[in-house]
Formats: structure tokens, C-alpha cells, sequence
């Protein structure tokens, strides 16, 4: 049936999107300090492809619910594919904004200020990256391990600002390079909890045991 093409369409467009996030975050925090700004332009042109996805995936979205009334099963599938969407799209916003800040942050400075923000960088990059392989996958079970991650990126970024505020009270580091790495910091945590809540789209309702790759509706 030609609804069953638009659905799978429609969810290949989401684990493009996903895919693309992924690979924008690993090209902005896995970089030597020296090699940011050189590597920005390649970003920009990832950042984009994850806008042009975006908008063609929304489209796609909307044709479906025009054209077809979903009701039901069907009509939770094209909600969750735009909510994923609008999630995705809200964590690539907070990783383009991570790259800026990161061309004018000194990595090696920043180290110092707050030991922990490497860490943090890490465990954000492990969330999206298994979230790209639940949405690859329209995976609900997948959530459970996000979530704890999640957890994790939290609790990195409590200790991030105990070493911010010992940075500030001991006067030890320039306090806009404080601030930096603190909005650094923001910009990561935003990525992780947006794209967390992309996958806690999935595991709801009937929209998953539904529509997982290969099973009948």
C-alpha cells in the first residue's frame, strides 16, 4: 500500500535526522583545540543537511496527515515522527550553538576550569549516539539505557558547576572563561535532553510495537 511507502519514508527521514545529529556532535567535541575553527565550515555544511531534513520531514509529515486521515496507530505514528522532529531539531540548534562557543573556548583552559567538562562531552555524545541507533531502529527498549545515561550527563553537570563555583570563589581563572565553559556545558546538556526526549517519544503508546523495522501493523 502506498501508506505503508509514506511510513516508511517518513521514519528513514527521522533516522537520517538523527544520524545527521550525531555525526554534527562527534564533528564539534572530538576535534583537537587547534583544528575548531578550520573544521567549522565542514560543520556548517552538516548543520545544513540537518536543517533541509528537517524541513523535508516535516513536510513529508503533514502531507501524510492530509492526505491519509490517519486515525489511531497511524495518527500516533505522524504525531511522534513530528515531535521527533521538533526534538532533533532543538538539540542540532544546541550543537551548532556548542560550536561557536567552542571556536572562541580554550580547550586546554577550559580542562582546567572544570576538569569534569570532558566527561561531560563524552556521556552527552554516548546518549545521542544511542539515540540515533533506537530511531535507526524505532527501538523502544532502547530508552531504558538513554535514560540512565541522561542520568549521568545530570550528574556530570552538577559537578561542572561546583568547579565553575570554586573557579569563582578561589578567583583562580577568568571569570568570562568561567562563564564560557558553563555555557559551553548548557549547550550539552541541552543536547542530551532533547534528543532523550526524541526516544521517550517512542517507547510511548502503541507507536512502537506497531511500527518496529519488519513487524506488521
Amino acid at each position: 500500500m502506498h501508506i505503508d511507502r509514506q511510513r516508511e519514508r517518513l521514519r528513514e527521514r527521522v533516522a537520517t535526522l538523527a544520524t545527521l545529529l550525531e555525526g554534527a556532535l562527534v564533528a564539534t567535541i572530538a576535534v583537537p583545540a587547534a583544528s575548531v575553527a578550520a573544521g567549522s565550515a565542514r560543520r556548517g555544511v552538516i548543520h545544513d543537511d540537518i536543517a533541509a531534513v528537517a524541513r523535508d520531514l516535516q513536510a513529508d509529515a503533514i502531507e501524510f496527515l492530509a492526505r491519509y486521515r490517519p486515525v489511531a496507530t497511524d495518527l500516533q505514528f505522524a504525531t511522534t515522527v513530528l515531535g521527533c522532529c521538533a526534538d532533533l531539531q532543538v538539540a542540532a540548534v544546541a550543537t551548532c550553538g556548542l560550536d561557536a562557543l567552542l571556536q572562541t573556548l580554550d580547550r586546554e583552559a577550559a580542562a582546567h576550569a572544570a576538569p569534569s567538562f570532558d566527561r561531560l562531552a563524552a556521556c552527552v555524545g554516548v546518549v545521542v549516539s544511542l539515540a540515533a541507533d533506537a530511531v535507526g531502529e524505532w527501538d523502544a527498549e532502547a530508552s531504558d539505557a538513554i535514560r540512565d545515561s541522561h542520568a549521568e550527563v545530570a550528574d556530570v553537570r552538577e559537578r561542572i558547576r561546583g568547579e565553575i563555583a570554586a573557579g569563582v570563589i578561589t578567583r583562580r581563572v577568568d571569570p568570562e572563561h568561567l562563564m564560557g565553559v558553563d555555557a559551553a556545558a548548557c549547550m550539552l546538556e541541552r543536547v542530551a535532553a532533547a534528543t532523550a526526549a526524541c526516544v521517550r517519544r517512542l517507547a510511548r503508546g502503541r507507536v512502537v510495537r506497531a511500527w518496529t523495522v519488519g513487524a506488521a501493523p
